[in-house]
């Protein structure tokens, strides 16, 4: 009766702490259905081993099969995607069921015809891409660009199909397409990079429209679609070069982005910036850092997303960024509802109020909320590691002599494994500590803080902040310039 009892505990604390449907609100459909393809794992995971995994995700695979259908049918042109969704989710009603299928052919017809309509009116700019040799000279006499094409007949409006093409393309699944096509319309409006000049942030765009930046948008998608971790960070850091240079315009400028939907788009970056640094190996964790501690990324967190501290967390538990955790601790305690994640309740019980026994009760929840989290759960055994790593470092200040049994219930382990992890951590150098087997305590070594590096740690992040600072008067000083020289022409 206790062990069930015990089960079903876990399994409402996996439920209880899912953030697959706050983390959905902020995504594209498109990049919904990763996250549900990795529920209905779970839920296999749970099916063939119930023994072993009983605190998965108890998603009803028919449940999962309808939201797909939903997002794919309401939410995209891949008619053929959703057919093949359809069957797994048909209606008992054949009547019903033939009506669905009828639909969705028939919605088949028209993004056929859609699609002809496009490729038709973005044709001049096609034909125009494929003859190479005009192409060569234009980008040699500098007249690759909107007005120089206007000149042989690709006009703004044909610029516009072919960028609507590339979203259609999107929608119909074709990531791949509307990535090249994406990319195509940016080098139209980038301008001149001069050879070995530093990269320029957004892709050479010297001015980022509204427009434009729907399209940085487009190939950030793609990118994390198609998995191409490599150039994703470049493509995350274009989309927020534009979101900041829009916001930063003066209110009566026409592409000014008002506050609200600066804080919206922030939040929308801050979600979809999760599928890029978890696929970068630990420089994606340093980014999450820099970018979650970035003054107005942080009020967009506390204000409309406080479940994304989470991530924020486990990058500075895994990344062993201890001079962080002071203002991780702060940040948590300032979110809405800080005590809702295990995993910020052990930070918080940990480093806030030093209560190891509120801590060490939490790991188990902690795990299975990793182990249920699309972004963390190939983490779980690092963050877990890492965790009982920070317990035993702040346990080991108050307390430079203990016994291993005590230290096994802090790590919430039983003895012979806590020994073992003692020994593991200390051969690899991690603490400075030693073990003896006929007491079965260990003591720590003493261990003296050099003044120097103090204040090194104490000032990396007011460095780190400046420079965030100076850059955004940077960018506002130069569109502020832009402006003027845009004024003098207009008069």
């Amino acid at each position: 009766m206790s062990s069930s009892s015990s089960t079903n505990d876990n399994l409402c604390s996996a439920v209880k702490y899912d953030l697959t449907k706050s983390i959905c609100t902020n995504l594209d459909a498109h990049l919904v259905l990763p996250l549900l393809e990795f529920v209905s794992t779970l839920k296999d995971d749970n099916d063939n081993d119930n023994d072993n995994d009983d605190t998965n995700l108890a998603y009803n695979p028919a449940d999962v099969n309808k939201a797909k259908f939903d997002i794919v049918s309401t939410c995209s042109n891949m008619v053929d995607y959703a057919l093949e969704i359809y069957d797994l989710t048909a209606e008992a009603d054949p009547e019903a069921a033939s009506r669905t299928k009828a639909a969705l052919n028939k919605q088949k017809d028209e993004v056929m015809t859609t699609l002809n309509h496009l490729t038709a009116k973005a044709k001049p700019f096609t034909d125009l891409l494929s003859n190479a040799g005009v192409r060569e000279r234009m980008s040699a006499s500098h007249t690759w660009n909107p007005k120089g094409l206007a000149a042989v007949g690709v006009t703004e409006d044909v610029l516009e199909s072919y960028r609507t093409l590339s979203r259609f393309q999107y929608d119909c699944g074709d990531y791949e397409t509307s990535l090249r096509m994406i990319e195509e319309y940016i080098r139209v409006h980038a301008g001149k990079q001069e050879e070995g000049s530093k990269p320029h942030p957004c892709y050479g765009l010297t001015t980022v429209t509204s427009v434009l930046h729907t399209a940085l948008w487009g190939k950030l998608a793609c990118l994390i679609l198609m998995g191409h971790w490599d150039s994703c960070p470049s493509a995350l850091s274009a989309v927020k070069h534009g979101l900041e240079s829009l916001a930063s315009l003066p209110s009566s400028h026409p592409e000014h982005m008002s506050p609200l939907r600066a804080l919206q788009e922030r939040t929308w970056l801050l979600h979809w910036s999760l599928f890029v640094h978890w696929n970068s190996g630990s420089p994606g964790l340093t980014a999450i850092t820099d970018l979650f501690f970035d003054p107005p990324y942080m009020q967009a967190i506390q204000t409309n997303a406080p479940w994304l501290l989470r991530y924020l967390t486990a990058a500075v538990v895994c990344g062993r960024k201890k001079r962080m955790m002071g203002h991780l601790v702060s940040a948590c305690r300032d979110a809405a509802t800080p005590s809702a994640d295990p995993i910020l309740s052990f930070v918080t019980n940990l480093y806030g109020s030093l209560s190891f026994s509120a801590a060490q009760d939490l790991l188990p929840s902690v795990e299975a909320a990793l182990r249920n989290d699309f972004f963390l759960h190939n983490q779980s055994s690092t963050f877990m590691n890492e965790a009982r790593v920070r317990v035993f470092e702040t346990y080991c200040r108050i307390h430079s002599n203990a016994s291993v049994p005590a230290l096994a219930r802090q790590l919430a382990m039983d003895d012979a494994a806590a020994e073992r992890w003692l020994a593991d951590v200390i051969l690899t150098a991690r603490i400075d500590a030693k073990i003896d087997a006929e007491k079965n305590t260990f003591k720590m070594a003493q261990q003296t803080r050099n003044v120097y590096q103090n204040a090194i740690d104490r000032t990396k992040d007011l460095n780190a902040r400046a420079g965030q600072a100076a850059e955004r008067i940077r960018n506002v000083i130069a569109e502020v310039g832009r402006e003027r020289r845009r004024r003098e022409e207009r008069e």
